[in-house]
């Protein structure tokens, strides 16, 4: 640099004395020692990203959060089970290796039911003292809701214990349930039932020992009865009683089976009418036996 001034302090110098003579051309090349200082290249293109890829890396970022939210929430839960643990086995009581928290991150079934307290348990204890004092009526309601409830089949049973024993001396017939339904008409005077009735059957019989337990039954029978009450006037002007008509408006039977079988060279049917013959000839003479041994002094 210092020769270069030198030399441009020449030429000015001759240039200011002699103006007729024309300055040289001066050219001047600086080259840079490194490449360092040469100026940067431009930056290529690059496209933006686009939005299908920006969505699955703003749900990738969701999911680490969550997880690792999640992961660190089990092993919280997991810290505090190992030191609940430790804390009821008490001082001096070598504690158990619980779960490593590394090894919580899996999913566990959490109990979300709500745990007993003194305040619930306060309030329970001051609920049963009401259900205590009326326990009886309590008690006496459920059992009129169960005897209501189970009505058909009680009906069911005493009808089948009072028909086998008082009108067929004993030969076996059932009822599963009988439903009733009645309602009174005053003008004409007359009494309308409903009657339903479940598993009607008649057994075959017992001394035959057939294969099949019953003669007939009926899954169900429909029976609309109409009953006149005009007889109870006629009773209380004369007392005399009358008649009891009685009209079946209708008769529905429901999956009938009726079995006539041949066994051991007898008709079920001819046995169970003479079956049924022998008991009423024996409940006779029981009981005029019986009248006989009373009459005896």
């Amino acid at each position: 640099l210092a020769q270069l001034r030198s030399a441009l302090d020449a030429e000015c110098g001759e240039a200011w004395t002699a103006p007729h003579r024309r300055a040289p051309h001066v050219a001047i090349d600086i080259r840079p020692e490194s490449a360092s200082l040469l100026p940067p290249a431009p930056a290529p293109e690059v496209e933006p990203p686009k939005a299908s890829y920006l969505s699955r890396l703003k749900k990738k970022a969701l999911y680490l959060e969550s997880r690792d939210g999640a992961v660190a929430l089990l092993q919280a839960r997991a810290r505090g089970r190992r030191a609940r643990k430790q804390k009821r086995r008490g001082a001096g009581e070598e504690a158990e290796e619980g779960v490593e928290a590394s090894t919580a991150c899996f999913p566990t079934p959490v109990d979300c039911r709500p745990r007993p307290t003194a305040r619930s348990l306060l309030l329970g204890c001051l609920l049963c003292v009401p259900l205590l004092l009326l326990s009886p009526l309590l008690l006496l309601c459920l059992a009129a809701c169960y005897a209501y409830l189970r009505l058909p089949y009680l009906l069911g049973w005493v009808t089948s214990k009072a028909i086998t024993r008082l009108g067929l001396f004993g030969y076996p017939l059932t009822f599963g349930a009988i439903h009733l339904s009645p309602w009174l008409e005053l003008r004409p005077a007359r009494l309308r039932l409903r009657l339903y009735v479940e598993d009607f059957s008649l057994s075959n019989p017992p001394s035959l020992g057939c294969p099949h337990r019953h003669f007939v039954s009926a899954g169900a029978l429909d029976f609309l009865l109409t009953i006149d009450l005009r007889w109870l006037r006629e009773l209380l002007r004369t007392g005399r009683l009358q008649p009891v008509p009685v009209h079946f408006e209708q008769t529905r039977v429901q999956r009938v089976k009726l079995f006539f079988e041949l066994y051991q060279g007898q008709l079920n049917i001819n046995a169970l009418t003479r079956e049924i013959a022998e008991r009423e000839v024996r409940a006779a003479l029981a009981s005029r036996a019986r009248s006989c041994c009373r009459r005896q002094p």
